[in-house]
């Protein structure tokens, strides 16, 4: 849905605000092979001529054969900057599943791709200052070098692994005939941007439909008090519950 859209209030970017500066380094669209013909060389320039402002270096490891974000990290490293490496999937195995049925060509090129991405995570973890990685794939590939690592909430899926809406609709069907509610749960920080007040209204509004809905929040955060006065206030106590 579009922001312009939603009835949510979105907090407005300002990065002047916020501390931010958007320095361009090359065109995100340059050929493999004119890449290091030179903006490689220039990014890495413009990056190290940076490193005396920098206080602490945060990155990551993309696209392994034009590697600059994996570079500017260990150029962080080398001027011995605190670091902080995050890595949000496994790109190893999403390079694979993507390619499994493509020629081989295109399976080679993933492989050589995934191999060159393992490989400069592994480096970067080992000396990176903490490490924050996502999903159980990656804590098992990467966890092991070093003892600063610490693992992101993973609520992300694979296609596959999300129930198709026949599926949806025959769960849904066999609530019908039954007295069992239909149980909707959230799991996340309590923050305005969530929207979990709407969240509430919803269940009011199916509830006073007649359907048989209720709602667990798995969370704390600086909505919590009102939130649960929202529950309070819509009649919501028997069918939302707030369970830290």
């Amino acid at each position: 849905m579009p922001a312009s859209s939603s009835e949510q209030t979105l907090e407005a970017p300002s990065l002047e605000h916020d501390g931010i500066e958007l320095i361009p380094t090359f065109d995100g669209n340059v050929r493999l092979r004119d890449y290091w013909r030179g903006p490689h060389q220039q990014a890495m320039r413009l990056v190290r001529s940076r490193l005396a402002d920098v206080q602490v270096m945060h990155g990551t490891a993309e696209e392994p054969f034009r590697c600059f974000c994996y570079a500017a990290f260990m150029a962080g490293v080398k001027a011995k900057l605190p670091t902080v490496f995050v890595q949000d999937q496994d790109v190893v195995s999403v390079l694979r599943a993507l390619h499994r049925e493509g020629g081989i060509k295109r399976r080679v090129k993933a492989e050589l791709e995934a191999r060159a991405h393992a490989y400069q995570c592994r480096r970067a973890v080992a000396v990176a200052g903490v490490n924050f990685l996502k999903g159980q794939d990656t804590m098992a590939r990467y966890q092991h070098l070093s003892q600063h690592v610490h693992a992101i909430e993973d609520t992300s899926y694979f296609s596959q692994e999300v129930v198709n809406d026949d599926t949806v609709q025959a769960r849904v069907r066999s609530l019908l005939n039954t007295s069992r509610a239909l149980r909707f749960g959230y799991c996340g920080r309590l923050i305005t941007i969530k929207g979990l007040d709407r969240s509430l209204r919803i269940i009011k509004q199916a509830r006073d439909l007649g359907a048989r809905v209720e709602l667990d929040v798995i969370g704390g955060g600086p909505e919590s008090a009102a939130l649960a006065a929202l529950a309070t206030s819509l009649q919501l106590d028997g069918a939302v519950r707030f369970l830290g």
